[in-house]
C-alpha cells in the first residue's frame, strides 16, 4: 500500500478503528477487499492500547492494534487465531490472503497538546518483523507478530510499514 487512513473514537486506555489502505499490490497484482474499490483493502474492526515502548525510560508510546473480535480468553492468553481477522482481500487471479495477529506503531509527539499525532509502523530487521515488538502494560508485554496467509497457502510473518496522520475532534495530548 502507497497509503493508508483510519477512521474510529476511543477512550484513554481501548481505541476501535478501521484502516483503509490505498494502492495496495501483491506480486505485481492490484488487490482490495471485498466491497472496495480496486487497490484499496480495509481492516475489520481493530481495537488497541496505548502503552510505552519498552524501555519505558526512553518515554517513547505506541499504539497496539489488533482485531476486535477476539474473545476474552484469547485476550488473557495473548492468542491470536486465524478466524480473527486483521484484514481479508483478493489480488487479481487469487482469493483468500489473510491477515491476523497484532502490530504497534509509534505515535509522536509525546507531552505536547495537539489536534494531531503521527502513528508510524516501520519493520524490523528482520523479514516480516516490526521493528516495535511490544509495550509495556500491554496484554502483559508479550511480543506481537503480524501473519499472513497469502494465496491461500504461503503462511508468514509480516508487517506493516505506514506513517497516519491521527486527527481528534479536541486537542489531546499523551503524556510520557
Amino acid at each position: 500500500a502507497n497509503s493508508s487512513k483510519g477512521t474510529g473514537s476511543g477512550t484513554k486506555k481501548i481505541v476501535k478503528v478501521t484502516v483503509t489502505f490505498t494502492g495496495c499490490v501483491l506480486s505485481g497484482k492490484k488487490c482490495n477487499s471485498a466491497g472496495a474499490a480496486v487497490g484499496e483493502i480495509k481492516t475489520n474492526e481493530l481495537e488497541g492500547q496505548i502503552g510505552y515502548i519498552e524501555p519505558k525510560a526512553n518515554q517513547e508510546v505506541g499504539q497496539d492494534l489488533w482485531p476486535s473480535s477476539r474473545t476474552a480468553a484469547e485476550k488473557e492468553k495473548h492468542e491470536f487465531s486465524k478466524e480473527r481477522l486483521f484484514a481479508e482481500f483478493a489480488c487479481e487471479g487469487s482469493t483468500g490472503n489473510k491477515v491476523w495477529g497484532s502490530v504497534i506503531g509509534k505515535l509522536t509527539p509525546v507531552n505536547t497538546l495537539s489536534k494531531t499525532m503521527t502513528l508510524t509502523y516501520a519493520k524490523g530487521t528482520n523479514a516480516g518483523e516490526q521493528a516495535i515488538k511490544k509495550l509495556e502494560g500491554v496484554e502483559g508485554g508479550v511480543e506481537d507478530v503480524l501473519k499472513s496467509n497469502l494465496f491461500g497457502f504461503f503462511e508468514l510473518n509480516s508487517n506493516e510499514q505506514t506513517t497516519q496522520t491521527v486527527t481528534y475532534k479536541e486537542e489531546a495530548e499523551i503524556v510520557a
